[in-house]
């Protein structure tokens, strides 16, 4: 009975429509969401180097990556070095945030087209069928 209901639902027109607009939600969520983490970490990642540039100044050497700077407290730019690190260290997480946000929303939006697609084909075969009979 239940596969007969799940072959009910699937072969309705509001199913596939449903499906498709569930699909386009989570696309614009995922459009969004990239759209103002980018608007966070562009300054804040832009700021940080501007922090390490003049902690690199100071101590008249350069550094690969915000991890070798040796933010000790006998430097005179000792808050720059350490809010370097730590605005580096917030770029890198709002990154990965949204690195899952859109795994998880292109993930959704995949498997909503994906049914929508397969729903649109059977309840057009479905109605092509009735039709020859």
């Amino acid at each position: 009975m239940e596969l007969n209901f799940i072959g009910y639902l699937v072969t309705q027109k509001s199913f596939y429509t449903g499906l498709f607009k569930a699909g386009v939600i989570s696309a614009t969520i995922f459009l969004i969401a990239v759209s103002q983490i980018a608007h966070f970490v562009t300054p804040v990642e832009k700021n940080a180097q501007e922090l390490k540039f003049t902690v690199e100044k100071e101590m008249q050497e350069q550094f690969d990556s915000f991890e070798e700077l040796p933010c000790s407290l006998e430097m005179k730019k000792y808050i720059e070095c350490r809010l370097a690190k730590f605005q580096s260290n917030s770029a890198v997480d709002a990154l990965k945030l949204m690195e899952a946000i859109k795994n998880v929303t292109w993930g959704i939006s995949f498997i909503c087209f994906l049914l929508s697609l397969i729903s649109f084909i059977l309840v057009n075969y479905r109605e092509f069928r009735a039709d020859e009979t």
